[in-house]
């Protein structure tokens, strides 16, 4: 679903600003909240996370991403 969401935020920028990345807060936390996701995905399915490893990442994405969305509160 986040994917989802940042693709069609993509598109939907590309088509009213003439862009679709300009590099603000919103945007990079956005992309750093999917990059700790993909690589949590990835470590669970080609290394074999599991355990507490995993625990610490997911709270580590779940932190960002509540980070990010109190962001769009901020400016």
């Amino acid at each position: 679903m986040l994917t989802c969401g940042i693709l069609t935020g993509v598109i939907y920028a590309q088509m009213v600003h003439g862009r679709f990345w300009s590099w603000n807060h919103k945007e990079i936390f956005a992309g750093i909240t999917w990059l700790v996701y993909a690589a949590l995905l990835h470590e669970r399915l080609a290394v074999g996370w599991q355990g507490r490893r995993a625990a610490i990442m997911i709270i580590v994405g779940f932190v960002i991403l509540i980070f990010t969305f109190f962001l769009r509160f901020l400016g």
